[in-house]
């Protein structure tokens, strides 16, 4: 299948396609993605943002909590990068109501001035969990964008779909848990990942944190 979709809608969205390589050796551990599409804006440099604020993604599935869950395990690993000032608003905070229950549109530049004033922030993370099976595997599907508002522009965009019977998947799940969690998951280890929704959300959000980094 082509990679060369559009993104979320964007016009004019560059694609990033971060290569993988084989096997989770110490040297060089499993990047992600195998395809993933995102998008890491190179005119401005998200650690000089200043404050950044993660709303509540939208929910998709047909799994009415899963998207509260995501938008959990999303912030705590944002937060671990330490980039950015970082806050959290529930979709249902009255500011968020009606401005992105639809995160796919065009935000208005009224929209966006109203949203900078009113959480005091200089950018907004929104998005959605597209689709989420827990079994028979494990599947999640996000679409997410980084919108500065103070220009409307966009800084980040990742959209991905996990699947932890894609052995690319299992493989960085591996490598995830050698790296950041190390033990206390015996006998299964990194297989946990494979079976448990919780792990498998954290594995999935500190894989689209990584996409989000600090120009060198």
């Amino acid at each position: 299948m082509s990679l060369k979709y559009s993104l979320m809608g964007f016009v004019g969205v560059v694609f990033c396609i971060v290569s993988m390589a084989g096997g989770c050796k110490k040297e060089k551990p499993v990047v992600f993605d195998p395809g993933a599409n995102c998008y890491l804006a190179t005119g401005k440099d998200v650690a000089m943002i200043g404050r950044v604020t993660l709303v509540e993604l939208e929910n998709l599935s047909t799994h009415p909590m899963i998207s509260a869950d995501v938008s959990s395990s999303l912030y705590e690993e944002l937060q671990k990068k330490n980039l950015f000032g970082l806050a959290r608003v529930s979709i249902d905070d009255p500011i968020a109501q009606g401005l992105f229950l639809n995160s796919s549109r065009t935000l208005s530049y009224e929209e966006l001035d109203l949203l900078r004033k009113s959480l005091k922030t200089d950018a907004i993370i929104i998005g959605a969990v597209t689709q989420y099976y827990p079994y028979p595997r494990l599947t999640l599907g996000l679409r997410l964008k980084m919108i500065d508002l103070r220009d409307g522009s966009l800084i980040w965009a990742i959209e991905q779909l996990w699947d932890t019977t894609d052995k690319s998947t299992e493989k960085r799940i591996e490598c995830y848990f050698k790296s950041q969690v190390r033990s206390g998951y015996e006998p299964l280890n990194y297989r946990v990942a494979l079976v448990s929704p919780r792990m498998f959300l954290k594995f999935v959000a500190h894989e689209t944190a990584s996409t989000l980094k600090a120009r060198k």
